[in-house]
């Protein structure tokens, strides 16, 4: 039998994965399609979408169907939820991320890897659906409202950068890269 196929893997995405995922932990990847995070770090993987094919033809690797407004695992149960380039389509944001707070273990870790306002806007009209539109700052600050602690921005990048340069760079991202990548802890 054929290996499905996967889409690439982001490097940065990976990079981060690897830092905060401990051997064993169980993380959720909301918004998986074809899984292809699933071998990005020893931990048991949990894959959550909607059925069926992704926008591309390719074949989704579910573990979980449904959606993230009503994940059907237990309190407590994740060390880590993530979602990569898939946050943007959740109806109601609030909602989810109330969910996944439910889901994750004391002090588990949530990353959203997200489009920022910038490519969001072109999505919007490519697709011709409407879009939230938020900055780097902006998804801090909901998921921070949300009851996420020690919030930050991450950079797309699989190097440390911290402090100043973080400060200063942050805008740059923001006008000329499509990324919005936020973290917090329960």
């Amino acid at each position: 039998m054929a290996k499905a196929v996967k889409k690439p893997v982001i490097p940065f995405v990976a990079y981060y994965l690897k830092k905060y995922v401990r051997a064993g932990d169980a993380v959720l990847d909301v918004g998986c399609g074809t899984a292809q995070y699933r071998d990005s770090a020893p931990c048991k993987y949990i894959g959550l979408d909607s059925a069926g094919i992704t926008t591309d033809g390719l074949n989704m690797d579910v573990d979980l169907i449904a959606m993230a407004t009503d994940i059907p695992l237990e309190n407590d149960s994740c060390d880590l939820v993530f979602s990569v380039a898939a946050f943007y389509q959740v109806a109601d944001t609030g909602k989810a991320l109330s969910e996944f707070l439910r889901i994750l273990k004391p002090s588990g870790r949530l990353i959203i890897f997200d489009y920022n306002k910038r490519a969001q806007q072109r999505l919007e009209k490519k697709e011709g659906a409407e879009r939230p539109c938020w900055t780097q700052r902006r998804l801090k600050e909901i998921v921070s409202e949300s009851g996420f602690k020690q919030c930050e921005i991450l950079l797309p990048v699989v190097f440390e950068l911290g402090g100043v340069a973080k400060d200063l760079i942050v805008p740059f991202y923001e006008i000329f890269r499509e990324w919005a990548i936020v973290t917090g802890v329960k």
